[in-house]
């Protein structure tokens, strides 16, 4: 095996040989444990940089083995080494953001259990994005859901459990869908190597559709877009603040890792399935983002606005250019930074207050201006404000849009616009609730350097990747053949220049002109009135107090009786869109049967075994 080989296989082996023995080693010490943790992920990113020159020219395999005439392969390329690289950076970030956080708990946890599955839920998902066979890739992809799911319900409570029960059955009905197209594709080309598969294996046009199908809802459960999005504002939420950062940042990117190979690469889409994609991924940005908008947890906020986000990455693998998908697969990249980022944050102020209501927060940005600096780098990058890598992949997808050659193109850009202004709404939401304002709680403790590493490290790649984008194009550009040149050029750095220089003009004007000695700050003032020049024998009648204080957790709660979209919450509030629901319904009713059927009744069971004969006799005198 040359060191190349080994390498690779390193990168599958390493986490999943490290999970027992940190569980081991932090019977011993608590800081060797942590330690090792966090080596062990670093070490599988330095690997995955110094593979990225040896992928430029194309795939590399480096393990293949057969047993029992099924055979288990791993290799790399341009995209699943990007999806290597954002794993183990992100688990790192997790690694050294954890053993502070997880002693906020008034409850003894077991801190080794934890560390053991974190390093086993990376392994699960960096040997799903290198395996190079079906079959090896669902092992993996196994063990990642069943990684993720003791993850999230690792604080046990009742809620942690029942998100993390929804969470396992939709993943297993995904894993399901996903097993039968694995063994569709096998039976129609006798192989389940993606070498071959991708060479053309031909297949019947009908299985081929079929399998598309089943491979899209299975990999759509992971990935969470509409209207199989459900477990995921129940789980995101109940996870412990750096396994969401994971689940969210990481995870549901390995779902559409695989939808972008099997659309992309295996099986070439057709205009119909392209259509598809497009639409749903439209939809999944307008409902996740005013979904988000109403809610007042803020990690349930964030959930929502993750799937907001993957129906940009959705419509640009429905579009299918080579423009499409190098905005589809830039988003996800970037994505993926500042949605961890955004988690991350979340967990510090979870941290700090002890709560998840945005409504029992504020004031925060005083008390901790490094995390509030990078937060609001992360929210910026979120709301595609220049010149943040979010702008960025958000402008390649609206060139891309509009080369759509489609009727209905029209409708995908403006619901990507009007995406980007309800995340720009949401996103507000979060940061005005928890770091301005007055505080609503007391501030139980500060964060650590680890968590502040864990904001401020995707913070800086935030702002690298959106002043100098290029380098992220380029690692795209082996992956698609080429970006072709569009439209609307757009000069990051320069524009980084003009915004900076603005800044800079405008903190010297403040204080060259005396604007900080002619300002004043002026009471609150609603409708024509203030706190000191109120009326109050005209209001008080009416009116318990006249509080001018302004929550911003409930300016938008108007929405709710908007009468255009309020059956939108409804319908969510009372699962009338959840498949998971809707599924238990049937259950529910195909039970209810039985127990009707199957009652203890003797002369039920009679009825029912004389019927039965009569049939039978029925069917062999009439054959």
């Amino acid at each position: 095996m040359s060191s190349i080989e080994a390498y690779g296989l390193a990168m599958v082996v390493a986490p999943m040989a490290a999970s027992p023995i940190v569980w081991l080693m932090g019977k011993l010490s608590e800081k060797l444990r942590n330690l090792f943790s966090s080596v062990i992920s670093l070490g599988v990113f330095a690997f995955s940089l110094a593979f990225f020159p040896l992928v430029q020219s194309g795939n590399l395999e480096f393990f293949t083995v057969e047993l029992g005439g099924v055979g288990i392969s791993f290799g790399v390329g341009p995209l699943s080494l990007l999806m290597v690289s954002l794993i183990s950076l992100l688990c790192f970030l997790a690694s050294v953001f954890s053993p502070v956080y997880l002693k906020r708990f008034d409850f003894p946890v077991n801190e080794n259990k934890y560390f053991s599955l974190l390093l086993g839920f990376m392994g699960g998902m960096i040997g799903a994005v290198l395996a190079t066979e079906l079959f090896t890739m669902f092992v993996f992809w196994e063990l990642m859901t069943l990684a993720a799911y003791f993850l999230i319900t690792f604080e046990n409570t009742p809620t942690s459990i029942k998100a993390g029960n929804k969470y396992f059955l939709m993943s297993e009905g995904g894993a399901l869908a996903i097993l039968s197209g694995i063994v569709l594709t096998w039976l129609a080309t006798g192989t389940t190597e993606l070498a071959i598969l991708t060479a053309g294996g031909g297949m019947d046009p009908a299985i081929k559709i079929s399998a598309m199908a089943l491979f899209l809802i299975g990999f759509g459960v992971k990935a969470a877009f509409f209207p199989i999005h459900s477990w995921l504002p129940d789980a995101h939420p109940e996870a412990p603040s750096p396994i969401s950062a994971l689940l969210s940042g990481i995870m549901i990117k390995v779902g559409l890792f695989w939808i972008i190979r099997i659309f992309w690469e295996l099986f070439t889409a057709g205009p119909s399935w392209n259509s598809a994609l497009s639409v749903i991924g439209a939809f999944t940005i307008l409902i996740g983002g005013f979904l988000a908008i109403v809610q007042n947890d803020i990690k349930r906020l964030i959930a929502y606005s993750s799937i907001s986000q993957v129906g940009y990455i959705m419509v640009g693998i429905g579009i299918g250019t080579g423009l499409g998908m190098a905005g589809a697969i830039t988003h996800l990249i970037n994505h993926a930074l500042f949605k961890g980022l955004l988690f991350f944050g979340a967990g510090i102020v979870v941290y700090m207050t002890g709560t998840r209501k945005l409504d029992q927060m504020g004031g925060l940005s005083r008390k901790t201006p490094i995390v509030f600096g990078s937060v609001l780098i992360g929210a910026l990058s979120l709301a595609g404000v220049p010149p943040l890598n979010g702008f960025y992949s958000k402008w390649v997808l609206y060139q891309a849009v509009l080369d759509f050659n489609r009727g209905f193109a029209s409708f995908i850009l403006v619901a990507a616009l009007f995406g980007s202004t309800l995340s720009v709404i949401y996103i507000s939401k979060f940061l005005f609730s928890a770091f301005f304002g007055e505080s609503q709680s007391e501030v139980k403790r500060l964060p650590g350097w680890g968590m502040k590493m864990a904001v401020g490290v995707p913070a800086i790649l935030c702002v690298a990747l959106g002043v100098y984008p290029k380098l992220l194009l380029d690692s795209v550009r082996p992956i698609i053949g080429g970006v072709p040149v569009f439209e609307g050029t757009w000069v990051a750095y320069m524009a980084a220049a003009f915004l900076l220089g603005g800044i800079v003009i405008g903190v010297i004007a403040y204080f060259l002109f005396g604007l900080k000695k002619t300002s004043a700050r002026k009471p609150a003032f609603f409708g024509g009135e203030n706190a000191e020049t109120i009326d109050e024998e005209l209001y008080f009648p009416y009116l318990d107090e006249v509080n001018f204080r302004i929550n911003p957790t409930e300016i938008y709660n108007s929405l709710r009786n908007s009468g255009l979209i309020n059956w939108l919450y409804v319908a969510e509030e009372r699962s009338f869109i959840d498949p998971y629901v809707a599924t238990s319904w049937i259950g529910k009713a195909v039970t209810r049967s039985f127990q009707w059927a199957h009652n203890g009744i003797l002369s039920r069971y009679l009825v029912w075994v004389f019927t039965g004969l009569i049939v039978v006799l029925w069917l062999l005198t009439t054959q």
